[in-house]
């Protein structure tokens, strides 16, 4: 039973890591510092929980802890403002 609720609470992690990597997606690019704080506290969360389960062995925990981590990196790396680009004009 308390695998299920892990689980459970897990999904609800990762389903609240996916709306907060679209919305920053939407966001257009913008430095949001506390934005990168959360994501990277989260990152490491996951990546310790992912931790703890290879301990007990591979199962369903595991592999939403792993995505877990995979959104919030990707939330952090939308936390960096976009490369610019300059337009060389040989005139």
């Amino acid at each position: 039973m308390d695998r299920l609720f892990e689980i459970l609470m897990t999904l609800c992690l990762d389903a609240a890591m996916l709306v907060f990597v679209l919305s920053l997606a939407r966001s257009g690019g913008k430095s949001v510092a506390h934005a990168r704080l959360i994501s990277i506290t989260m990152s490491v969360g996951f990546l310790l929980g992912a931790a703890a389960h290879c301990i007990d062995g591979v199962n369903a925990a595991l592999l939403l802890d792993a995505l877990g981590f995979i959104l919030s990196y990707t939330a952090a790396l939308f936390t960096f403002p976009p490369k610019r680009t300059e337009v060389r004009s040989d005139e």
